[in-house]
C-alpha cells in the first residue's frame, strides 16, 4: 500500500472520530477501500453513508459510477455518469472519465465526442490528451495520436502515451526512450502505466511484474485493467485470472 493511501485512510478516520457526519470523509474511505483494498462491501457501506449525509452530491455519485463500471455494471455506470454530467455540465473531469469508459468498452466515436468536450472546456486538463491519444491509437490514426500524447503533461502520462504510439509505429528506439523517461519519473506512482507499455510489446512477464506492483501500491487504474484493450494479450495467461481474483473482479464478462 502506498503512503498516499495510508494518509487518505488516516485522515478520513481522524475526521470521522470528531465528526461522524462528514460525507467527504466517508467518500474518501470508500475510495480507499475500493481502490486500495478491493473491499467492495466496505466501499459500498461508506458510499451509502456518504450519499445519505449529502444527497445529490456530484462527487459521491461520480465515485459510485466509477466503481460500478469497475465491477462490470456498465449500464448503471453510464446512467450515473450521464446524471452527473446533467448536474455539472462544465466539469472536464467528468467528460474525461466518461470518455475513457467509452473507449474501454469499444465506443470510440462516443469516447471522442466526450473527450473533445473535456479538452474544449479545459485544454490543459490532466490526462485528457492522453485519453484522446488512446482513442486515436485504437483507430490506427497514429500520427494524430502522437500529437495528442505530446500535448499531454508529464504527470498525465505523456511519456507512457508516446511509448505506446511509437510501439505501434514500430519505432523501437523512440518507444524505449519514452518508456525509460516514464519509468524514471513515475515508476512508483503509476506502475499500471508501465504494465501497459510492456503488454503492448507482448512482454507478458514484465507486464505482470508491473501489474503486481500496481496491486501492491493500490494504483487506482488497475480497477479498469479488465476492460483495457492493451491487456487483451494477457487474458489467456493464468496469471491474469489470479490478478483479477485478488481485486475481486474475477467475474467480469
Amino acid at each position: 500500500m502506498s503512503k498516499g493511501w495510508q494518509r487518505v485512510r488516516a485522515t478520513a478516520e481522524r475526521t470521522l472520530a470528531t465528526d461522524e457526519s462528514s460525507a467527504t470523509a466517508h467518500e474518501a474511505l470508500a475510495q480507499y477501500f475500493g481502490s486500495c483494498e478491493y473491499n467492495w462491501p466496505q466501499a459500498d457501506k461508506e458510499l451509502t453513508q456518504a450519499r445519505a449525509l449529502k444527497s445529490g452530491s456530484v462527487s459521491t455519485q461520480f465515485v459510485i459510477g466509477r466503481f460500478a463500471f469497475a465491477r462490470g455494471r456498465y449500464e448503471e455506470a453510464r446512467q450515473l455518469m450521464d446524471a452527473t454530467l446533467s448536474v455539472d455540465p462544465l466539469n472536464p473531469l467528468i467528460y474525461q472519465v466518461a470518455a475513457w469508459k467509452r473507449y474501454l468498452r469499444g465506443d470510440l466515436t462516443g469516447g471522442e465526442s466526450l473527450i473533445r468536450r473535456s479538452i474544449a472546456l479545459s485544454p490543459t486538463f490532466l490526462q485528457s490528451h492522453f485519453v484522446f491519444g488512446a482513442i486515436l491509437i485504437a483507430r490506427g490514426e497514429l500520427q494524430s495520436a502522437l500529437a495528442q500524447m505530446q500535448a499531454e503533461t508529464p504527470e498525465g502520462g505523456r511519456d507512457e502515451g508516446i511509448a505506446l504510439v511509437y510501439q505501434a509505429l514500430a519505432r523501437k528506439a523512440d518507444s524505449d526512450a519514452a518508456c525509460a523517461r516514464f519509468m524514471r519519473d513515475y515508476a512508483a506512482a503509476q506502475p499500471e502505466g508501465i504494465a501497459k507499455i510492456y503488454a503492448a510489446r507482448q512482454h507478458s512477464d514484465k507486464a505482470f511484474e508491473w501489474l503486481d506492483k500496481a496491486y501492491a501500491v493500490g494504483d487506482a487504474e488497475l480497477l479498469f485493467a479488465p476492460d483495457n484493450p492493451v491487456f487483451r494479450s494477457l487474458h489467456a495467461d493464468p496469471r491474469w485470472r489470479a490478478l483479477l481474483r485478488k481485486t475481486n473482479l474475477a467475474d467480469l464478462p
